[in-house]
């Protein structure tokens, strides 16, 4: 059974023992098993969880028309705004022409109302 002591305490007894001071700020932790970093991996990245991204994508061609989905896609989303990449400058201007209608029908999705 061993006994973890305070830095100052394995410095104090490294002296008697006449060892050089740790002057580290690091620490030692206890060791998790791998069920503990499975399952906070799982937490942290909603694995299994229904995401506002994959309602998007399934309804993309819904969103944006059959005309334009081909064109363009969702590229990144964060802090409520979505990115999309678009092919040319023409699907662009088309896309912000029907801005508050496509803002409309990703807000009308389930998760997705922040958007």
């Amino acid at each position: 059974m061993s006994h973890k002591f305070s830095r100052d305490i394995e410095n104090l007894i490294a002296q008697f023992r006449g060892l050089p001071k740790n002057l580290s700020k690091s620490t030692l932790r206890d060791s998790k098993g791998i069920d503990f970093l499975i399952d906070s991996c799982v937490k942290s990245y909603k694995i299994g969880e229904d995401h506002h991204t994959d309602h998007i994508m399934a309804n993309w061609k819904d969103i944006v028309g059959v005309k334009n989905a081909h064109r363009c896609c969702p590229k990144t989303f964060s802090r409520g705004n979505l990115v999309i990449a678009v092919a040319n400058p023409v699907v662009r201007n088309e896309l912000q022409f029907s801005r508050n209608q496509i803002i409309k029908q990703i807000r009308a999705l389930p998760g997705c109302e922040s958007i």
